[in-house]
């Protein structure tokens, strides 16, 4: 009986643990990204970065837009994660949806005048984030998934697998997008993977 109740407060403390990073690491992520991205129309990383893309093209809410997008990813989690990764996905995916648009009205002046000084200091406070998140197994939602998923299997470093899929993104934007904002936003990005390694 006393096993069963401290193995229940062990969950609850874990659970909590994990409700509270996911908080302060997806909201720093969405002040990374609308204080020091958006408003030099960078991009970040994974579905928030096509969830970025839409808006700038349509103006389509970014963080309703991503929710939308992950949705199919939150399956693939259910069927390789298992339920209580899942559930911290969709935590995360949703907080960081959440904080996207509450912080949205950061976006609406530049804080930093400098393209690449903005780039860096965006990508810092999103890996610290990201880096957040992955020191406690929980996540953002998006590229995350796949990149957990690849890390279980084949023990590929998750912020190395995201850089990587983030590079194709980014190849695909640079089309509607101009080039010194496409480096710019691989800059932020690869500050991001390695600060959250």
């Amino acid at each position: 009986m006393k096993t069963a109740g401290l193995a229940d407060k062990t969950m609850v403390k874990r659970c909590f643990v994990v409700f509270v990073v996911t908080v302060i690491g997806t909201l720093l992520y969405a002040i990374g990204m609308n204080a020091f991205f958006v408003p030099h129309h960078f991009l970040a990383g994974g579905l928030a970065g096509i969830a970025m893309i839409i808006y700038y093209l349509t103006g389509f809410p970014i963080g309703t837009m991503n929710l939308l997008l992950n949705i199919p990813l939150l399956i693939l989690s259910l069927r390789y994660m298992g339920k209580f990764y899942t559930a911290v996905s969709i935590l995360g995916t949703v907080t960081l949806s959440f904080f996207i648009d509450a912080t949205a009205f950061l976006s609406h002046s530049i804080i930093i005048q400098s393209p690449l000084v903005s780039a860096i200091t965006g990508g810092f406070i999103i890996g610290i984030g990201t880096g957040l998140l992955y020191r406690y197994n929980t996540n953002s939602g998006g590229l995350d998934i796949v990149g957990a998923i690849l890390k279980k299997y084949y023990n590929l470093e998750i912020g190395n697998v995201v850089f990587g899929l983030n590079v194709i993104i980014v190849g695909a934007s640079a089309a509607i997008f101009s080039l010194e904002r496409a480096v710019c936003t691989l800059i932020g990005m690869y500050l991001t993977a390695n600060v959250a390694n």
